[in-house]
Parts: structure tokens; sequence; C-alpha cells
């Protein structure tokens, strides 16, 4: 009876259609039973992006190519494709079966065993299947879409980097540019989408500089950046208007009397990373001299942030005022790191952990099993750390298994993908501030799908390694490709 099952499991393990097929099926069920009970989580930003059914948060078009609404227009250009926030979220969880499927897809291409081939294809989709993935598809802001572009433009790099092909390298740009409109970060990992092109446009003319073929390349490539870089641009120009179009929906802003950005984003940033915390709290005003009111003291004491209670009060301190115009142009963290050098890299670093530990907002039902989930995601507090440690190993063990002889293209994508998502998180932590765990969900899947990368990379060199000394089981299961070709 084993030894039956045994040769069944092999009859259907060389055969990568069925197998594929099976496994793609079984996220398709998973992915329909998240999307039957998953629950819309709409936030007072919603409006900016897809029209409410209240006129009062109906204040013009809500897609406008050169700046005239109150946020770019590549959410809302998508959502409008749609006529209820249920249907968004069922658009956005299409969108993101498409992209994943593809990733997983496209990783596939790049390893030599079918063993590891399925296992990188089957991980790739049971991570997008948890729960701080799918929830996102149902949240009517902008990670999800932003995630699923994001993935999408991986697989396509990677496929063009495989085949040469400009036709990938087109769509990624095409897909990267309005990437870039989803929310104002994109354009860090834009930025490092053309540095990684200009790399592989020196490394073509480096070594085919007179060869035809690899003119056409490099035309490709600087087509390619020229796009990316006129992309930055575009959104770069219109922001003054989109920032004049989003005051009136803005809810952490006084309406009646609106303070300069400058103003705002530092009176908020007092309220929301330093009048929370006691000793931020206690360090602005004993060692940067920072004045408060009692009626601003009350506010240590709330849970909530209060956002525009915070503004009006802060509004009657006029000690503090006074105080805020002296510092609202400085860089938020420098004058801090100057006056108590441990206090802030201590809440630097614990700020960008909760920014790439993961959340969840919105309600869907948890498919995956739990443990599962803890693994990939097993603390928002410690979440940095965690993160560069999972890293290391991953890397040390796909190197280990000789990764940089028979998966440079995975390789390469995965420190690209790790330097770009720490690079945006500190990014974002310096300029941004209010929700950091939304803020950094994009980073927080990227550290983890580069982490998937270099265990598929680990395991296929493994199998590829035990297969070349000529150790393989007789098995058709495992089917190496070339290894000549895959050494070149």
């Amino acid at each position: 009876m084993i030894r039956k099952i045994t040769d069944a499991a092999r009859w259907f393990a060389a055969r990568p259609l069925a197998v594929y097929a099976t496994i793609f099926a079984i996220y398709l069920i998973v992915r329909v039973i998240i999307v039957a009970g998953g629950e819309v989580f709409q936030s007072w930003d919603s409006a900016v992006y897809a029209y409410r059914d209240d006129p009062a948060r109906n204040r013009g078009p809500l897609v406008s190519f050169i700046g005239h609404a109150p946020r770019p227009w590549g959410l809302p250009l998508f959502f409008a494709m749609f006529p209820t926030d249920e249907a968004r979220a069922i658009g956005q969880s299409v969108l993101g079966v498409f992209a994943w499927t593809v990733l997983a897809w496209e990783l596939t291409r790049h390893l030599k065993t079918r063993p590891a081939q399925y296992a990188a294809f089957a991980s790739v989709l049971l991570f997008s299947s948890l729960t701080n993935v799918t929830a996102w598809d149902f949240t009517i802001l902008t990670e999800s879409t932003s995630v699923s572009f994001g993935v999408l433009i991986i697989a396509l790099l990677m496929r063009w980097g495989r085949t040469r092909s400009w036709v990938p390298l087109a769509l990624a740009t095409f897909v990267g540019v309005w990437w870039t409109f989803i929310r104002p970060d994109i354009r860090v990992f834009t930025v490092v989408l053309i540095g990684l092109l200009a790399v592989a446009g020196w490394r073509v003319w480096r070594r085919r500089a007179g060869d035809a073929t690899a003119k056409n390349r490099l035309v490709a490539i600087g087509a390619s950046m020229l796009v990316l870089g006129l992309g930055i641009a575009w959104y770069s120009a219109i922001t003054p208007a989109i920032n004049k179009t989003f005051a009136p929906y803005d809810g952490d802003a006084i309406r009646s009397d609106p303070m300069p950005m400058d103003e705002e984003l530092f009176v908020y940033r007092l309220r929301v990373d330093v009048s929370t915390n006691p000793e931020m709290w206690q360090a602005y005003k004993t060692k940067l001299g920072m004045p408060t009111c009692p009626e601003v003291e009350a506010f240590t004491k709330r849970s909530d942030w209060a956002s525009v209670e915070w503004a009006e009060a802060y509004r009657r301190c006029q000690p503090m005022v006074d105080w805020v115009a002296q510092h609202k142009d400085g860089i938020f963290w420098a004058e801090i790191a100057k006056a108590d050098p441990g206090l802030a890299i201590r809440r630097f670093l614990i700020t960008s952990s909760l920014a790439i530990g993961g959340e969840v907002y919105a309600h869907v039902p948890q498919v995956v099993p739990a443990p599962i989930e803890k693994i990939a995601f097993p603390s928002r507090r410690y979440g940095l750390p965690l993160a560069l440690l999972g890293y290391g190993a991953a890397l040390a063990l796909a190197l280990a298994a000789g990764a940089r002889r028979y998966h440079r293209i995975p390789l390469v994508t995965s420190g690209v993908l790790m330097g770009a998502a720490l690079l945006s998180i500190v990014a974002t932590v310096v300029v941004h501030s209010g929700e950091y765990p939304r803020f950094g969900v994009q980073e927080t899947l990227a550290t983890r799908i580069a982490m998937i990368m270099l265990l598929a990379c680990a395991l296929d060199g493994w199998m590829v390694r035990r297969w070349t000394r000529g150790n393989a089981p007789s098995s058709p299961a495992v089917a190496v490709d070339d290894l000549q070709a895959t050494r070149g």
C-alpha cells in the first residue's frame, strides 16, 4: 500500500502541469473563501480615493492628471472602474491573485529542480494568502494596489533579466509609472528601479559595447529610465496643486483657519511622536526647551490622537506657537538626535520596527493556520531586527547552497528588495508621521518576499548539488536544466 502511494506520488510529481494546476486550484479556493467572508474597511481618507455617499465628503473630481484632485491619480483611476467599495475590494483581490501568481510562476523559471519549483510556487501563493496580505484587499486605501503593482513589477523585471526581451521591460515601465502615482513614498522605489536599470545598462555597455543586440538593449533601458524619471518629475510638478486640493479633505487639520503645511506637519508630529511617549515629551521640554500649557499637557494622558483638538489647543498656547515657529523648518529627528542621541536612536528603531512588523485593518477569514502566520509576522515591536535576522539567515543558506553560481537573478532581486525596503522605511519614518504600520505595509511584504526567494534558491541549490554528485534519486520528480548554461 505504501509503495503504491509512493509510486502515485512520483507519477504525479513528474507531471508539472498537474502539480501547478492543483496548487493553483487550492489557492483559488482559499482566495474565494477570503473574498466571500471579507468585510470592507473604510477610513476618513477613503473619500479621497473613491466617491462617498455623503455629499460633504465629495468636493470635486478625484482623478486629475495635473493635480486638481486631493491625491495622485493612480489609485482613484483604478477605483473609478468599480461602482462600490465591495466591488473595489473584489477588484483589488483579483489584481492581487494575478500579481502574486505571475511572481510565483516567474520565480520557478529561475530554479533548476522540480521540487524546488513546486515549493517556491506554493510558498509564494501561501504567503499571499496570509491575513497580513489579504486584509488589505478589503481596505479602501492605497496599500493593496500598491503591493500588487510592486509584486507585478518584480516579476516582470525578473522575466526581463531571464529572457532579455524588451516586452517585460516595457510592461514594467508602464506599471512603474502608474505605481509612482499610487502614493508619495513609491518614488523611493522608483528611484531604486532607475538605479537598477542604470547598473544593468552599464554592465551591457561594458561587456558588449559594439554588439547590435547590446545597442538595442541599451536603447530599451535608456527609454525605460527616461520614462520613469519623467514620471517622478511629473509627480513633483503637480504636488503643490495636490496639496492645495487636499486641504479640505484633511481630517487632522483645522479647517476654519488652516496652518501652513510645514507648521501643520510639525505640530502633528509633536502629537503623534512626542506627546504620546513620556521620554520624548520630557526630552523636548527639558533638552529642546519646548514650552507647554496645561491644556496641551492634558493630551499626554489621552490614548486617542485627537489631532484637530490638539491643534486647537496648540493654537491657544502662544509660547508653544512661538517655539514651533523657530523649529518647524528643521529635520524632526535631527534636533532630538543632537540633544539626546540615545533616545533618538532608540525611538527611531522602535518606530521603524513597528512600520515593518505587519498590520491588519480589515477583517477577513483566517484560512492559513495561525502558526504559519506567526512565522511570517512574528512581532511588531521587534519587526526590524527580526527582519534583518531572518534575511541574514536566508542569505547565508542561499550562498552556502551556491546561489551566486546558479541563481544570480533571484539573489540580486532579493538584495535589491531588502535594500529598497529598508531605505523606504527610513525615508517614511523621517518624512512622515502617523500610522507607521500601515505606511510600511509594502516594505514589510517586500522583506518577506526577499526571504522566500533566498530560501527557494537554497533548496534548489542543495538539490542541484545532490544531483551533480550522483546522489539524486532516480525519480522523474527531479528535473535539472542544463547546468552549463546556468554557470555561464
